[in-house]
């Protein structure tokens, strides 16, 4: 019997959140060591307790965090140690890649799941090797799918592996492959079993690159590999791949004929190529991880689709107790925790990728061995095992148990909570059209495209993998002269900017709508998209003109800083010293009138002292310090002291803690490392303890600077969340600091310049 059960309904523990102030070692952060230090003795034990020459692991941890461990040998004779980076065949697991394509296909209304595979096969010159296929006229792209064809296997045809054996060299083509099963009995009727075949795969792929009008291998490098920064994934096109580890056959021997996966001559004994879409790819473990947290936690396509993928059937006789079969994807449940993954043979070796989503924990483990009669072990249930482990190690909390449910209740929170980071920075070229010329296509893709995994701390990619919603993109213009040309020039960089950002929103709307009211932000987010905001840093652009500030306002600015790094027209900056102005300018007066008239607020990172305390007393709505840090906790020039704290919050406005390393901690002290999370919390802590709650919040200054241990891009700020319920933080304590607080002030401001 066909089960149809979404995976989001499957049973999982569910334990209430308990938070209670810290006290003794209890507050202090696990360090990334103590991880990989349970990881590496984990995979020891492992290795010892199994069978098998050498593994690779990679762990990916909610807050981002990646490990990667090597264990063993990558090669017997002559004996080479296994390295992390050391890649192998991912066997069957190539099969997500076919399925992520065949999802994005049926999004774009090109192909559909009940589409009989006859419609796309059945006619011209396919139609007389098509007709041969068992059951050809009623399989469904979903039967292909999800493996419910009833058509056999092609691998076991004995016939093939003797020609493999005889012809090593031989380039097969989908066709020749699907000849094995010609004129078989069918397994069983279309949609009533479930019997695992790559052959499903096989004619699927035949289906794809019709309806795509591509190769499989290129459209899965353009739209998944390469946005995705998988630079360690390969396609299996020939017999010579690149660093891969020696591979030991064991259950596959009889078939391939030799003990060892490759050749003296460095070339395998069998040609790869012919698995093309039955699994097809080989790389590194971590890249492997990477992959399997990208496709299912829903971050692999640019629409819905993880209800479908994880829209099972019974695979319990194929894959253990409980198991099913989605669109290329293994559904268990083991020890509490699901699963979404799969598991892959090549001969020599033997792969296992798992997606943890109620834990947010990805890993995959490469085996240089086939078959688990050979290895000794279940590689589902070694990742389990070792998950189960770093788990513990990152809670740091000796019962498994506890920490798994305390890991799962932090994770619920933090995606359930609405997170604002008020200050990333950005480059005018970023959502431009990249060029032509291959070679620097993706090198410029990588740089300025926020929809590709790129070298930036801030893109689409990051803020979904760490939870973070929203971001204010920064048009930031330094200090320059304060001379007609100076100003000119200044406005024309910060147009340059607003361009840059309204024309990522332009590029990419259905990731990402830019909000112009704070009631936007929920709205948006609401809708499954991420969200930006505009902030200007710097006052300068605007010149001697204040009409030029309802101009940036137009263009979507909702707030801007006095001034950047030296003194400025408007008033004066923390830097220098030596003052120029005494304060805020006549100018800089007016120009804070004016912000409250139109609703943008008012930002005094950045100023002086006395800068910053004229701003808030003349501010007519609550002004905001859009990254800062705590003087008390770091004598910094950049910070805000306690005075200057009680002032902003006596007048209803918000410090936004920033996570610069150099604010936060010394780092010229050289027995002190860089600093982290657990620093930036500290200046949190302060914060809230002199001036409350309500009037602090929580910044990055990514791409501009900022970045500390634990939170150095948008992937990780799950970790500022985690530390924050270590420290004894409430739910709604963690709302006001990530959102609450400023969209309180965002929201003020508005309800001012209404009445005003």
């Amino acid at each position: 019997m066909i089960l149809n059960i979404p995976l989001a309904v499957l049973p999982a523990l569910s334990v209430p959140l308990a938070l209670a102030p810290p006290q003794g070692d209890e507050a202090k952060a696990p360090s990334a060591s103590s991880v990989e230090t349970a990881l590496r003795s984990a995979l020891g034990d492992l290795h010892e307790r199994g069978d098998f020459p050498g593994a690779t692991l990679a762990v990916i941890l909610p807050n981002g965090r990646e490990f990667t461990i090597a264990v063993g040998k990558s090669s017997l004779e002559p004996a080479e140690d296994m390295r992390p980076t050391h890649q192998m065949p991912w066997g069957s697991v190539g099969k997500t890649f076919v399925a992520a394509m065949a999802l994005d296909l049926i999004a774009k209304g090109k192909l559909q799941l009940e589409d009989r595979v006859a419609t796309h096969l059945g006619a011209s010159d396919e139609s007389r090797w098509f007709a041969r296929l068992p059951n050809h006229d009623t399989i469904t792209i979903r039967d292909l799918l999800r493996h419910t064809s009833g058509l056999p296997r092609y691998v076991f045809a004995r016939s093939f592996w003797n020609e493999l054996r005889a012809d090593p060299a031989k380039t097969w083509s989908p066709r020749e492959l699907l000849g094995y099963v010609f004129d078989s009995k069918p397994l069983f009727e279309p949609g009533t079993n479930f019997a695992y075949s790559d052959t499903n795969y096989i004619l699927l792929g035949i289906v794809l690159e019709k309806v795509a009008k591509t190769k499989v291998y290129d459209w899965v490098l353009e739209n998944l590999v390469r946005p995705n920064d998988l630079q360690h994934t390969e396609p299996m096109t020939s017999r010579k791949l690149k660093d891969v580890a020696q591979g030991h056959v064991g259950v596959t021997k009889p078939l391939v004929g030799s003990p060892l996966a490759i050749g003296e001559d460095g070339l395998f004994v069998i040609n790869p190529q012919f698995e093309w879409c039955g699994g097809g790819w080989y790389g590194s473990a971590l890249d492997l991880a990477r992959w399997g947290r990208l496709l299912w936690s829903g971050q692999a396509l640019r629409h819905s689709y993880l209800q479908s993928l994880t829209n099972g059937v019974d695979a319990a006789r194929a894959f253990g107790p409980r198991a099913q079969y989605g669109i290329g994807a293994i559904l268990r449940q083991d020890g509490g925790l699901r699963s979404i993954g799969h598991d892959g043979v090549f001969p020599g070796y033997s792969a296992t990728v798992d997606w943890f989503p109620d834990i947010g924990i990805a890993c995959a483990l490469l085996v240089n061995e086939d078959g688990q009669r050979e290895t000794g072990i279940d590689g589902h249930a070694a990742l389990v095992e070792l998950v189960r482990t770093a788990v513990a190690a990152y809670e740091n909390e000796a019962d498994v148990d506890t920490a798994v449910t305390r890991l799962r209740d932090a994770l619920e929170l933090h995606r359930s909570t609405l997170t604002i980071d008020t200050h990333k920075d950005i480059s005018p070229l970023l959502g431009k059209e990249p060029p032509h010329d291959p070679e620097q296509h993706w090198k410029f893709r990588r740089s300025f495209d926020p929809t590709v995994r790129g070298t930036c701390q801030v893109d689409f990619p990051k803020m979904r993998q760490g939870g973070l919603d929203c971001a204010f993109f920064i048009v930031y213009v330094g200090q320059g002269p304060l001379t007609d040309n100076g100003f000119h020039r200044a406005k024309s960089t910060a147009l340059e900017k607003f361009d840059a950002i309204h024309r990522m929103a332009l590029r990419f709307p259905e990731q990402l709508e830019l909000a112009l009211r704070a009631e936007d932000v929920e709205r948006i987010t609401a809708r499954g998209k991420l969200v930006a905001c505009i902030g200007i840093e710097n006052g300068y652009p605007m010149g001697n003109d204040l009409g030029l500030i309802e101009e940036f306002y137009r263009r979507g600015a909702r707030y801007m800083g006095i001034t950047h790094n030296k003194h400025n027209q408007l008033g004066d900056s923390h830097t220098p010293q030596e003052p120029l102005n005494g304060g805020l300018t006549e100018l800089g007066r007016s120009a804070i009138a004016e912000m409250n008239r139109l609703g943008i607020m008012v930002d005094v990172s950045h100023t002086s002292k006395r800068t910053m305390l004229e701003a808030v007393r003349h501010s007519k709505a609550p002004v905001l310090a859009s990254h800062s840090a705590i003087h008390a906790i770091y004598a910094h020039g950049r910070n805000l002291d306690d005075e200057q704290l009680r002032a902003l919050a006596a007048g209803g406005g918000v410090v936004q803690v920033v996570a610069f390393a150099s604010y936060l901690d010394d780092p010229k002290r050289p027995s002190k490392p860089r600093a982290s999370v657990v620093d930036l919390c500290d200046h949190i802590d302060h914060a809230v303890r002199l001036i409350g709650i309500d009037h602090v919040a929580i910044s990055s200054d990514f791409d501009g600077g900022g970045g500390i241990v634990g939170w150095n891009s948008a992937a990780e700020t799950f970790e500022v969340t985690h530390e924050l319920l270590r420290r004894g933080y409430s739910k709604s304590d963690i709302a006001k600091l990530w959102s609450g607080n400023t969209l309180r002030v965002w929201k003020a401001v508005e309800e001012h310049a209404r009445r005003h």
